[in-house]
């Protein structure tokens, strides 16, 4: 690009001086305006004059049936040369006098007042004449009423005519150009110099600048976003260009990066099982991505880009419920758009979908874009059906498995009732002491295991954890003694002491659930021995009394036997779970009992 060696701040006042000389020729131009203006006028006045004059004349005549003198007024204004049509037309806008024989009797849409008819029913309406100019300004148009002769019966005319006028201006104006002309052939050498001098100048300090810009911009508008306009000089065009190229260089930078993060987009999309739709609400144009048509079986044949193409392989039966899930989203009554629905694949059967969307809303909180996922949840859906059938098969085996405890519960109750009416009569038969408290052991531990027995029964509470305790009054130490007497024989045989110590802060009677009491002490005292091989198997029972008047009670097993290491202590309180070192083939058990921290 040439580079101007002027800045706009120098060549701007020699611009507004060759204006100073330019503006010279507008105001002569005017000058040649206002002559026509004149003229105009002139002409106007003499239309409007004689319109009026003839409108008068011929209301007189027709008023006086002197059809012959109307013609003679209308003859008598063709005498000016500038009067190219005076026409007069009935109520029916029918032309019956004219200056032109060959236009009588003819409709007014054959005539030159064709264009003028909507204003024949507006003068007549009015009963005042008007005076208009054409559409080019070459002619000037008179238009005015007249009473035509009243019909036979009338009292006064109704008929109302038209005269319509038509003057021409050119040869005014003619003679006005000619005025001018004269004039201006003085200035038309000095204002073509000065034309092209301007042209010249702007040429170069602002079109040929200018032109390169609009072209460095339709460059970038076409992608190419390398393209600079780099225009060199101090003046403003070339401030401008600079900041042009900075512009040009950020939205390169700016393109790139977005292409790179639509292609991750298009990527992280094409790496998931998500559908991608976008539904314009405006235009009801609908996007779907690759993904959504691979869904459906279509990746290699797409289908069209219609809202149709969605509703159609919609399940029947599921379309209604996700037509108005998505109408309840767009009327603003849900956060996001969700919806689990049947779609029919390109081999014919349907598939699962889990459908969700948002709507983006405008300043009025209309929404006018809806853009949402689809993902195959077929496998889930089977799963889920294998799950409930599975869940159906466990809760049979559940009801088997109750039946089974109940009828085992109820045929162990029958022996055990049977133990018990014998320990009942064997105590009635004998006075020993030792006796009466071996059949005091075998009763109460008959009546602790009916009350399991009886717990078993009720499995529902068990499996829902509600078993609820049965709060009594308790002899503790009574209790205590029994549980001595029942477990004296096993210790005896395994040459180890059982010894119990009750603490005299404990009190005579306390309130809790008897069963759930003696069934603690029974399985640790029972593991207590099973695991001892010499020494001794104690229970110490103390307790503190609280404000409150409850007190916190503690039992204490102790013994001499093999022990837990601290990192079994807390397997121990698992089901089905012993502590390593304890084989279930030399001291027996399964492990079945799941130990409770106990707090009584």
């Amino acid at each position: 690009m040439k580079r101007f060696p002027f800045p706009l701040k120098f060549s701007i006042p020699t611009i507004l001086i060759l204006y100073g000389s330019f503006l010279g020729l507008v105001s002569f131009k005017q000058e040649i305006t206002e002559s026509y203006q004149k003229a105009e006028t002139s002409s106007k006045d003499f239309v409007q004059t004689s319109a009026s004059r003839t409108a008068s004349i011929l209301d007189y005549v027709y008023r006086r049936s002197d059809i012959e003198q109307a013609e003679i007024a209308i003859s008598q204004l063709g005498s000016d040369p500038n009067l190219t049509s005076a026409i007069l037309f009935d109520n029916r806008d029918i032309a019956r006098l004219s200056n032109r024989y060959e236009i009588r009797d003819r409709q007014i849409s054959e005539t030159v007042a064709a264009p003028y008819a909507a204003i024949f029913t507006e003068v007549r309406s009015t009963m005042a004449g008007k005076i208009i100019f054409s559409k080019n300004r070459e002619q000037l148009i008179a238009i005015y009423p007249v009473l035509l002769q009243s019909l036979p019966g009338e009292l006064r005319p109704s008929r109302v005519g038209i005269l319509f006028l038509e003057h021409d201006l050119t040869r005014i104006k003619q003679q006005s150009q000619q005025i001018a002309l004269k004039r201006s052939l003085l200035f038309s050498g000095t204002l073509m110099i000065f034309c092209l001098g301007l042209w010249f100048f702007f040429d170069l300090t602002l079109t040929r600048r200018v032109a390169r810009l609009v072209a460095v911009s339709n460059n970038l508008a076409d992608g190419k976003l390398g393209d600079r306009a780099s225009l060199s000089g101090s003046d403003e065009i070339a401030q401008i260009s600079t900041a042009f190229d900075r512009m040009a260089t950020k939205i390169q930078e700016n393109t790139k990066a977005l292409e790179l993060s639509e292609e991750r987009y298009n990527l992280a999309i094409s790496g998931t099982n998500d559908g991608l739709w976008d539904w314009d609400l405006r235009t009801n144009a609908v996007y779907y991505s690759a993904v959504w048509m691979k869904i459906l079986g279509y990746e290699s044949d797409p289908l069209p880009l219609v809202l149709s193409t969605w509703s159609e392989n919609v399940h029947p039966e599921d379309l209604a419920s996700a037509e108005q899930d998505i109408q309840a989203h767009l009327r603003g009554e849900t956060a996001i758009y969700e919806n689990t629905h049947r779609m029919k694949h390109q081999n014919g059967h349907y598939i699962w979908t889990s459908a969700k969307g948002k709507c983006l809303r405008d300043e009025e909180n209309q929404p006018y874009r809806f853009v949402g996922t689809i993902t195959d949840i077929t496998a889930k859906k089977e799963a889920e059906e294998e799950l409930k059938m599975a869940k159906e098969a466990a809760e049979i085996a559940n009801r088997t498995k109750s039946e089974f405890l109940a009828n085992m519960s109820h045929e162990i109750r029958t022996p055990m009732n049977a133990i018990l009416g014998f320990s009942d009569l064997l105590q009635g038969m004998t006075t020993d002491d030792r006796y009466q408290s071996y059949l005091q052991a075998i009763r109460s531990s008959g009546k602790t295991l009916m009350s399991l027995i009886n717990d078993i029964l009720d499995l529902s509470k068990i499996e829902a954890g509600k078993l609820e305790l049965s709060y009594e009054e308790i002899n503790l130490r009574v209790l205590i003694n029994d549980i001595q007497q029942i477990f004296s024989l096993k210790a005896a045989k395994k040459g180890i002491q059982l010894l119990t110590t009750v603490d005299e802060s404990v009190p005579e009677v306390i309130v809790f659930d008897e069963v759930r009491l003696r069934q603690i002490l029974f399985n640790l005292l029972g593991n207590a021995i099973k695991f001892t091989k010499q020494g001794y198997v104690s229970i110490k029972v103390s307790s503190i009394l609280s404000d409150d008047q409850t007190i916190q009670l503690t039992l204490q097993i102790e013994d001499t036997g093999i022990g837990i290491t601290s990192e079994n202590q807390t397997r121990i309180f698992d089901i089905f779970t012993q502590s390593e070192g304890q084989s279930t083939r030399k001291y027996g058990g399964t492990g079945s009992v799941s130990y409770t921290h106990l707090r009584a």
